[in-house]
């Protein structure tokens, strides 16, 4: 029986230099200030702002438990990190994009392998967002569940015009339950 190592199918080897960097990185992470410095090395492109951690709408903010508050802001330093790996991606392929004409064979193969990595990178990012919706989802009132989730992502995270949204949502739900015909039983006369 193949352990699960062996069962997977692997790319061809990366340059041993790279492989060892990366892999004591994967085993005792970055640096503090390693990190910091590459952060601020590679924020977001000024036209590509999506790619930073979206902000707690402040009526989310006020109405979710702390725990969720509390591990929410772990997750918004992981899609730091994700948007920065976006915006050294980014700088790479714009590099390569801006040689107009000049493309080789060797760099239209790194910008579709460079390309794959934003696309993936994106991803990351887009299903970062959606688990914390719901991780700040929990403890608020389930009737408004459809609000909260259907909103566009953007600069919120919860999406523009939120306190807007809720409103409509509210008026909906009393109209809805005025419009709903009442269920009450007629009353059995005790003997």
């Amino acid at each position: 029986m193949k352990n699960v190592s062996e069962a997977k199918d692997h790319a061809a080897p990366i340059h041993k230099d790279l492989a060892a960097r990366w892999e004591s990185i994967l085993q005792q992470g970055l640096e503090k200030e390693s990190r910091a410095s590459l952060l601020v090395k590679y924020p977001p492109a000024s036209n590509c702002l999506l790619a930073e951690a979206p902000k707690i709408n402040p009526e989310i903010r006020s109405s979710a438990l702390e725990s969720a508050i509390t591990r929410d802001a772990r997750l918004i330093s992981l899609q730091t990190q994700i948007g920065a790996c976006l915006s050294v991606t980014g700088k790479a392929l714009t590099l390569l994009l801006n040689k107009e004409g000049q493309a080789e064979t060797g760099d239209r193969q790194l910008i579709e392998l460079l390309s794959d990595t934003g696309r993936l990178l994106a991803d990351v990012h887009h299903s970062e967002s959606i688990s914390r919706r719901k991780l700040l989802g929990f403890g608020l009132n389930k009737k408004f569940k459809t609000t909260l989730e259907e909103a566009t992502l953007g600069e919120w995270l919860f999406g523009e015009n939120f306190e807007e949204r809720l409103k409509t949502a509210k008026a909906l739900e009393r109209t809805s339950s005025e419009l709903k015909a009442s269920t009450s039983r007629p009353r059995q006369n005790s003997q």
